[in-house]
Order: C-alpha cells, then structure tokens, then sequence
C-alpha cells in the first residue's frame, strides 16, 4: 500500500465534503417539496368544509391568500408577509393555528400539532368533516366584547363562566 501525499488526502476530504453537502441540501429541498405538496392536498378538503373553491388550495400563493380570509384577516394581502425570511415562520404558524381554530379545534394539542406538521391536522379536521365556525378572529372579538360588557355590567357570574371557558 502505498501511502497518499497530504496534499491529495485533503482534496479528497474537500471533494467528499462537497458532496456530501450538496446531498444535504437536496435532501431538504425534496422534504421541503414533499412537505409542501401533502399540506395543499389537505387543503383541499379544508377548503371545500370552508366552502371555497377546491382548486385553489392547490394554486401556490392563492392557497395561502385564501387561508389568510378564512381565519378573519380582512385582507387577504396579509399572505404577502410570507415572502419575507424569518418573518414567514411566524405568518405560518399563526395562519396555520387560526385555520385549525376556525374549525372548532381549540385544544392546545390540536394547535401544537398545527405547528409542528400542520397536513396532519388538517387531515384530521376533513377526515372528520368538522364544520367550519367562521373566522377565528371574528368570533374572538365577539367573545371579548361579551366579556367587556359582563365586567361592565357588573354581571359576576356571567363574566366568571365566560372567564371560565377561555381558560378550558
């Protein structure tokens, strides 16, 4: 066996971790793709719950515009935010944990699976046929206002059950 010069045995390092990197990279770029593709099929039934067309959840962009009006945005532009670096992680999660609100799931199990693999939720929620309440924005406003009005009414009791059922 004869021995490689130090020189060779560093550009063979080089090359090695050259492609083991790009591997890397295209392995994330496949999960990302996969990931994408499941959760606008599981849009579909979600939208077709929610009463929108069925196609547009699978139209990238539209999919997102039309999910940022189902959970009460008034405009449907708030979808744009997900443009940005960083700040799309946090525009997603709170679309993705609204949506799921939308549909009755207010557990916090149901918002943390929102979070960390959101077509599974979704799954569930058309698997179930759930009904869609409306967007989650607007029944929190109601329901606070409910909650202003029995705390200036002086109305305790109304305004302990509410208090009650915001903490459950």
């Amino acid at each position: 066996m004869i021995p490689k010069p130090e020189g060779q045995i560093l550009l063979s390092l080089a090359f090695y971790w050259k492609k083991t990197k790009e591997l890397r990279l295209v392995s994330i770029l496949i999960f990302l793709i996969v990931a994408y593709v499941l959760f606008s099929i599981t849009m579909v039934k979600l939208f077709e719950l929610a009463g929108v067309e069925r196609w547009k959840a699978l139209v990238p962009g539209m999919n997102f515009f039309e999910m940022s009006k189902l959970v009460g945005r008034k405009s449907g532009w708030y979808a744009l935010w997900l443009l940005f670096p960083i700040v799309n992680i946090f525009i997603f999660v709170g679309l993705c944990v609204d949506l799921v609100r939308s549909f009755g799931r207010f557990k916090l199990s149901d918002s943390a699976l929102a979070v960390v693999c959101p077509a599974i939720i979704f799954f569930l929620i058309g698997k179930n046929k759930e009904k869609y309440l409306g967007p989650t924005l607007d029944l929190e406003k109601e329901y606070f206002e409910k909650m202003k009005v029995a705390e200036a009414e002086g109305k305790k009791r109304t305004f302990e059950k509410l208090s009650a059922s915001l903490i459950c």
